[in-house]
C-alpha cells in the first residue's frame, strides 16, 4: 500500500523496488481501475476523519427511512444495510413493538362481551367480540384468574383469547449468537427457516407460528413448555453433527485436539474458631450466717483454734518439762548413791588398829580372849560408840537424801497428774466447742453422720470442681487440634481423588476421541499423549493395575446398518451434489447468458418495429439462496 502513496520516493529505493512498485500499480489499474487510495469510507455528521470511520456499522434510524444522506459513501452504506436486513430478517419488524405489561405474562384473558354488550359507537356492535378485528376492544374483562385458560372461561360464560407471547419471545431471543459460545449455525438456520424467530411478541400469528413450528398448539397455554422444547432442541446434538457434516462438506480440515487437565488446587480454609473457657466460677462456701451468729462464730473459731494449740503443741511442752523435772529428780539420788557408799564404808566394830590402841589399858588373859579391866574396856566402847554415832549421822544424811529425791518425784507425778487432767480438759473443752461449731454450722443436721457425710460431699465437690475444670479445658483443645487435622487429611485426599478421577476422565475421552476420528474415513489425529498413555496403559506405557492390556478393545467392524455406512454415503452423495451444483450454476450461467442475448435481440427487434416498451413488472422483494447442508 505504500506504493500507492504520493510521497513514495522512487530513487530512495533500489532498481528492483521501482520495478516491482511499477508492476503493482499497473496489476491494480488492470484489475480495479474504480479503486481509490486511501479509501474512502462513511462520514457522519461530527466525524473528525476525513475518510469516514471504518468501524461504522448499520444505524437504527436507517430503518424505513427514505431519506438520502448527502454523504455518497453512508448513502451507499445505508442502502446496503437496509437491503441485507430485508434478505436476512424478512420478518424483522420497525418500530419495536411496545413494552410488555403485566397482563403480557398472562396465558390469556377472557372476554365477557356479549353482542349487545359491545361499544354502541362502533361498527362492531352486534357481534361477538374477536381479537383479530382491528380496533375491535373487550368492554367487559373477566377476572385474572379466568384468563388462566380457556376452561377456566368458558366456566364463566366468557370467551378465552391468548395473550402476546412475551415469555416465548425471551426465551427464543436468548439463544447464541455468532461468535458466542454455544451458538450453532445449523439450528441458527432452522430457527429462521421455520420461523421461529419472534420479532413481534405482540403479533398473535407469530406466536402461533413458532409454537407450530416447535410441535405444540397454535394457543398453547404454557409459553414455559414451548421454551422448555426450544432450548432441548438448542442442545440436541443433531445440530452440532450437522455443524460438523457442513465443515467437512466446505473442505475445512477438521481438528482433534487433546484436552488437558489442570489439577484442582482448593484454597485453605479458615482456622476453626477457638474460644477458651470461662474462668473457674467460685462456688459459694459461705452459710450466710447474720452478724451475731458471725461474731459467735468468730469467737468460738478462735476459742477452737486456741484449744488446738494447747491440745497438740502444749501437751509437748508440757511433757519437755515433766521430762526436764523427772530427770532433775533423778539427778539427786546421785548424791545419796555415794553417800550410802560412805555410809557402807562405816563399821561399827574396832579395827585391829583400834583395838590395840586401847591394850594399853588392860593385861589380856589368853584364856578369856578379852580384857579384863575397865579402863580398855571403856575405851574400847568409847571407840566404838563414835563409830556408831559417825555410822548413824551417815545415815541421817543418807535418808535425808533420799526424802529429797523422793520428794521430788512425788511432786513431779503429782505435777503430771495435773497437768494430764488439765490436758484432758483442753481436749474436752475443744470437742465442745468444735460440736458447738458443728451445731451452728449445721442446724438442720441432726447427727454426727450426717455433717461427715456433708463435709466429705464439700470436699469432693471442691475436687470435682476442679478437676472438671482442668479437664474441660484439655477436651476443648483436644477437639480443635483433632478437627483441624482430620479436616486437612480428608480435604487432601479428596483433592487427591478429584485430581485422579478428572485426570483419568480427561485421558479416556482424548483416547476415544482419536479412536474414533482413526476410525472414521479420511480422518487421522495424533498420538495419545505420553500422561495419558501411561495411566491407561496403552502405547508402550504400563497402567497402574499392572495389566499390560490397553482399557479395552476398540476393534470394531461396521455392517451395512452402521452410521459409518451411513456417512460413507452421506459424503458420496455430498459430494455428487456439490458436483451437480456445479453443473447447475454451469447451466444457469449458460441460460441466463442465453436470455441476454434473447432480450438484446427483442429490443433489436421493437427498435426496427417501433413497438412500445412494455411496462416493467413490479420487482420481487429478494429471497435468500436455498442452504446446502
Amino acid at each position: 500500500l505504500d506504493y500507492l502513496e504520493n510521497g513514495f520516493d522512487f530513487e530512495q529505493e533500489s532498481f528492483a523496488c521501482q520495478d516491482f512498485a511499477t508492476y503493482c500499480r499497473n496489476e491494480l489499474n488492470l484489475t480495479h481501475p474504480k479503486y481509490v487510495y486511501p479509501p474512502k469510507y462513511c462520514k457522519m455528521p461530527f466525524e473528525p476523519d476525513e475518510l469516514g470511520n471504518r468501524e461504522l456499522t448499520c444505524q437504527l434510524d436507517w430503518i424505513g427511512n427514505e431519506t438520502r444522506l448527502d454523504d455518497v459513501e453512508c448513502n451507499d452504506f445505508k442502502e446496503y444495510c437496509q437491503t441485507q436486513l430485508v434478505i436476512t430478517y424478512p420478518r424483522y419488524v420497525w418500530p419495536l413493538p411496545r413494552d410488555p405489561v403485566i397482563d403480557d405474562f398472562m396465558p390469556g384473558y377472557c372476554c365477557l362481551d356479549t353482542p349487545t354488550g359491545t361499544d354502541f359507537e362502533s361498527e362492531f356492535w352486534g357481534q361477538h367480540y374477536d381479537s383479530s378485528h382491528d380496533g375491535m376492544k373487550c368492554q367487559n374483562r373477566g377476572k385474572w384468574h379466568m384468563g388462566m385458560s380457556d376452561e377456566a372461561c368458558s366456566n364463566g360464560g366468557g370467551q378465552w383469547f391468548r395473550t402476546p407471547c412475551i415469555t416465548l419471545y425471551r426465551c427464543i431471543d436468548a439463544r447464541p449468537r455468532k461468535d458466542e459460545d454455544g451458538y450453532s449455525e445449523s439450528f441458527e438456520e432452522f430457527v429462521v427457516e421455520n420461523e421461529i424467530e419472534i420479532y413481534d411478541h405482540t403479533d398473535l400469528e407469530q406466536c402461533q407460528t413458532a409454537r407450530a413450528a416447535l410441535g405444540f398448539d397454535v394457543d398453547h397455554p404454557n409459553d414455559h413448555e414451548v421454551c422448555e422444547e426450544f432450548n432441548n432442541r438448542l442442545c440436541d446434538l443433531f445440530f452440532r453433527d450437522l455443524d460438523f457434516l457442513a465443515g467437512g462438506a466446505d473442505g475445512e480440515e477438521v481438528k482433534f485436539e487433546q484436552v488437558t487437565y489442570t489439577p484442582i488446587e482448593y484454597p485453605p480454609d479458615a482456622p476453626l474458631e477457638y474460644k477458651n473457657l470461662p474462668r473457674d466460677a467460685q462456688l459459694d462456701t459461705d452459710p450466710g450466717l447474720d452478724d451475731k451468729e458471725i461474731d459467735h462464730m468468730f469467737g468460738l473459731e478462735m476459742s477452737k483454734n486456741s484449744l488446738s494449740l494447747l491440745k497438740g503443741d502444749g501437751k509437748d511442752f508440757l511433757d519437755w518439762i515433766i521430762t526436764g523435772q523427772e530427770k532433775a529428780c533423778e539427778a539427786l539420788n546421785d548424791p545419796c548413791d555415794l553417800k550410802q557408799l560412805a555410809c557402807e564404808g562405816l563399821q561399827e566394830t574396832l579395827t585391829d588398829l583400834e583395838d590395840l590402841a586401847c591394850s594399853p589399858f588392860a593385861i589380856v588373859v589368853p584364856t578369856f580372849g578379852q580384857a579384863t579391866f575397865g579402863a580398855y574396856y571403856a575405851c574400847i566402847v568409847k571407840k566404838k560408840a563414835s563409830k556408831i554415832a559417825k555410822r548413824a549421822k551417815c545415815l541421817v544424811a543418807l535418808n535425808t537424801c533420799r526424802v529429797k529425791a523422793l520428794t521430788c518425784k512425788l511432786s513431779v507425778q503429782l505435777q503430771k497428774k495435773i497437768l494430764h487432767a488439765v490436758h484432758v480438759g483442753v481436749k474436752i473443752a475443744h470437742a465442745a466447742v468444735d460440736n458447738a461449731i458443728k451445731i451452728l454450722k449445721l442446724p438442720d443436721a441432726q447427727t454426727q453422720e450426717e455433717f461427715d457425710l456433708v463435709e466429705a460431699t464439700y470436699h469432693n465437690t471442691m475436687r470435682s470442681h476442679e478437676w472438671n475444670a482442668e479437664a474441660l479445658d484439655i477436651v476443648n483443645y483436644n477437639i480443635r487440634e483433632q478437627h483441624t487435622q482430620m479436616r486437612s487429611e480428608l480435604q487432601a485426599r479428596h483433592q487427591d481423588i478429584t485430581n485422579d478421577v478428572n485426570q483419568f476422565t480427561t485421558c479416556m475421552s482424548n483416547f476415544l476421541g482419536i479412536q474414533i476420528f482413526n476410525a472414521l474415513p479420511g480422518a487421522t489425529a495424533g498420538d495419545l499423549s505420553t500422561l495419558c498413555s501411561n495411566l491407561l496403559g496403552v502405547g508402550s506405557g504400563r497402567r497402574r493395575l499392572g495389566s499390560n492390556e490397553g482399557p479395552y478393545s476398540l476393534k470394531v467392524t461396521y455392517d451395512d446398518s452402521s452410521f459409518i455406512e451411513d456417512i460413507k454415503e452421506i459424503q458420496g452423495a455430498e459430494e455428487e451434489i456439490v458436483d451437480e451444483l456445479h453443473n447447475v450454476e454451469e447451466i444457469e450461467l449458460d441460460i441466463l447468458q442465453k436470455q441476454e442475448q434473447i432480450l438484446v435481440e427483442m429490443k433489436e427487434i421493437r427498435e426496427a418495429m417501433d413497438i412500445p416498451p412494455r411496462p416493467s413488472l413490479p420487482t420481487r422483494p429478494p429471497t435468500r439462496p436455498p442452504t446446502v447442508v
